[in-house]
């Protein structure tokens, strides 16, 4: 049998203190959210509506960039770390990591009450990575 075992890995952690070895996979990003009830926001004239979304865009588009600054520092930081062995997957190793994950979706299908939730979040988040391209997480 063979075991691994694994945690998650981000510079403030201080988890290089005593993990010694780091795959870089980009399996993970923790976006801040921005939200608001949508019985609020109708309530806001058609000016307002605008301003909300356009700052909301413009706070999406800061975070990504500060977030990529931020991980590149870490990176560094894990990559350099006395005593860590860094392992950056290849292009291929991560596509057979999804195929491992494949069967994710259908155990959430089973474990949600209303399965149209499941496909709105794979939507969503489909729209999203269109939208604003991101590298993964180290931070």
């Amino acid at each position: 049998m063979v075991r691994i075992i694994g945690a998650e890995l981000t510079w403030q952690t201080k988890f290089c203190e005593v993990q010694k070895f780091y795959t870089y996979t980009k399996h993970i990003y923790s976006p801040y959210l921005i939200l608001m009830s949508k019985e609020k926001f109708e309530k806001l004239n058609p000016e307002q509506q605008e301003i909300v979304l356009k700052v909301s865009d413009e706070a999406v588009k800061y975070e990504r960039e500060r977030c990529s600054q931020y991980e590149a520092a870490a990176l560094e930081n894990i990559k350099n770390y006395p005593g860590m062995t860094f392992t950056e997957l290849t292009p291929e190793a991560v596509e057979e990591f999804k195929a491992a994950c494949v069967g994710v979706k259908d155990l959430a299908y089973k474990k949600v009450t209303n399965p149209e939730v499941v496909d709105l979040l794979y939507s969503e988040v489909e729209k999203a990575k269109a939208k604003y391209p991101a590298e993964g997480s180290a931070s």
